[in-house]
């Protein structure tokens, strides 16, 4: 699981290719792979269909990306 910081609406491009990454590589070791990503704060829903297309391709690949927005981390 990795935790990231939207910034203008956006997942960081960074960030977001490293995770990506790291998916693709436990994929050549394990037949299914689950990669989530928790965020804080909002995302601007103009840029959900660029991660609609990369969760399709991704999931043709075997690998399922999760996205969550994560409302408070650590202990209450």
């Amino acid at each position: 699981m990795k935790f990231i910081a939207p910034k203008g609406g956006r997942m960081p491009n960074g960030e977001i290719q490293r995770h990506m990454g790291q998916c693709s590589l436990a994929k050549t070791k394990h037949d299914y792979v689950v990669g989530i990503c928790g965020y804080r704060g909002s995302l601007d829903p103009r840029w959900d269909t660029d991660t609609q297309a990369v969760r399709t391709w991704y999931e043709r690949a075997g690998i399922c990306i999760v996205y969550r927005r994560v409302y408070r981390v650590g202990p209450s």
